[in-house]
């Protein structure tokens, strides 16, 4: 069931929050998926206001309120937890955030950055309370986000910067989730998993 909501827009979290309880009967899982690129890619000397407030507004502030109020519910709400008695929240963050500079997106990389520092603080404050949280860091995804940049990144790829030489697919980040969603790696507080093809590494 797809319920619509703009999450730079945090006044609306708490009718977005209540539509899925009502549809659901009970949180198990946030995915902190939702996030835009950059208006311009370009140098970091041209970076505008509006592309960086929209980055910052949408990549993490709205993500940190709708996780926070989230986490308030499941900790609230604890008797409608599933069978497993675990929880969880997996923020989807970057390969750009560490190690690997996105040049041309640094408002993007700035928001997506903080997700990282912000799944640990969350993670530290709710493993007693019987809920998850991870960071899965994609690598170079076959999206609609990537599409404006898909010939540069098919050289990279070419010339050896991702070791599995190809572009990840959706299933594989959706597949590292769902894992992480159903308890598999529940001891792995606050911890990233690299769906990246080995991109993060630096072969030789």
């Amino acid at each position: 069931m797809a319920i619509g909501c703009d999450i730079a827009k945090v006044d609306d979290h708490a009718k977005f929050v209540d539509k899925a309880v009502e549809a659901f009967g009970s949180l198990d899982c946030l995915v902190n998926n939702a996030a835009v690129s950059v208006l311009s890619r370009g140098d970091i000397l041209d970076v505008s206001t509006e592309s960086f407030d929209r980055s910052i507004n949408v990549n993490l502030r709205g993500t940190f309120f709708l996780t926070q109020r989230i986490a308030r519910w499941m900790v609230a709400n604890k008797a409608s937890a599933l069978q497993t008695k675990r929880r969880s929240i997996v923020t989807v963050s970057s390969v750009g955030v560490e190690g690997v500079i996105g040049r041309q997106v640094t408002e993007y990389s700035l928001a997506k950055t903080a997700l990282v520092v912000m799944t640990k603080q969350f993670a530290v404050r709710l493993v007693t309370e019987g809920i998850d949280c991870y960071d899965v860091r994609p690598g170079m995804m076959q999206t609609s986000m990537t599409a404006s940049s898909r010939e540069k990144y098919d050289r990279l790829i070419a010339n050896g910067y991702v070791p599995a030489e190809r572009w990840g697919q959706l299933e594989e980040v959706a597949g590292t989730i769902s894992s992480l969603a159903n308890g598999a790696l529940r001891y792995t507080v606050g911890q990233t998993i690299h769906v990246d093809g080995g991109m993060s590494l630096k072969p030789f």
